[in-house]
């Protein structure tokens, strides 16, 4: 909003006044709702914040933006900065457990955070974060491959369209504990991807090896495929891909 006129101007256009961005966390290591307390304690998302929070501010110091902060207001809330830049307000939050859905939804709200994680215990796979990673990463390695190769592939689409891959991953949806099988199908799949989809693998680093290689975290290409293998393992979204790849 700061840096890019265009985009200021199309806020403008749409008759946009204010912005929220609100970074939330909603559970803690034990699956219970995050509080500012125990990320605190645990050190997960609290240094982070911290360190995002200075770059904002030193980002606004150096454009002489005059900006208004909460910190700590509540056990909820890390903090809260509010400025206005060309009469557009922006607001950037940093909330916890059920603040995240209040900052979110205006009014009464309907539900509260133990009523998702129960959602979501029901699911076969919870990690949003990475699902959201993997989502961003495959489609820009998709744009990437077509404008040096004109070859619309990503990872996915490359197991999805192969029965024979596709049927290495439904071994593992068999036995998700075991380690070693996993790590014989990531072999299996790479050395395939290698001979039908050689392009894929000069195109690196993937935006998640990016992202969590950032985090401090070892995270290599068979890391990613790994991740995939076991995304594409549930079965009922290996169904709708593979429908979805082949009506193309």
């Amino acid at each position: 909003i700061i840096e890019n006129e265009r985009f200021r101007k199309c806020l403008k256009n749409y008759g946009i006044k204010n912005v929220f961005l609100i970074g939330g966390i909603l559970f803690d290591l034990k699956g219970e709702p995050a509080t500012l307390k125990k990320d605190k304690e645990w050190g997960i998302c609290y240094n982070g914040l911290l360190r995002g929070k200075d770059d904002i501010l030193k980002t606004l110091k150096s454009k002489n933006i005059r900006y208004e902060i909460e910190e700590e207001k509540s056990l909820q809330r890390a903090f809260m900065i509010k400025f206005i830049y060309e009469n557009i307000t922006i607001n950037i939050i940093a909330v916890y457990g059920d603040e995240v859905i209040k900052s979110i939804f205006a009014g009464e709200n309907k539900y509260d955070i133990k009523h998702f994680k129960k959602l979501l215990e029901k699911m076969l796979y919870d990690d949003l974060w990475l699902g959201q990673i993997i989502t961003l990463s495959e489609r820009a390695l998709l744009n990437k491959n077509f404008k040096i190769n004109k070859n619309l592939n990503n990872y996915i689409i490359s197991i999805i369209k192969n029965d024979e891959l596709l049927f290495e991953v439904k071994k593992f949806s068999f036995d998700r504990e075991n380690e070693e099988i996993l790590k014989r199908i990531v072999n299996f799949i790479s050395e395939r991807i290698r001979k039908y989809d050689k392009n894929l693998l000069s195109l690196h680093p993937t935006i998640a090896e990016i992202i969590i290689s950032s985090c401090g975290e070892k995270y290599t290409r068979e890391d990613y495929i790994a991740d995939i293998i076991q995304f594409l393992s549930c079965e009922e979204i290996a169904k709708s891909l593979r429908l979805e790849v082949l009506q193309r």
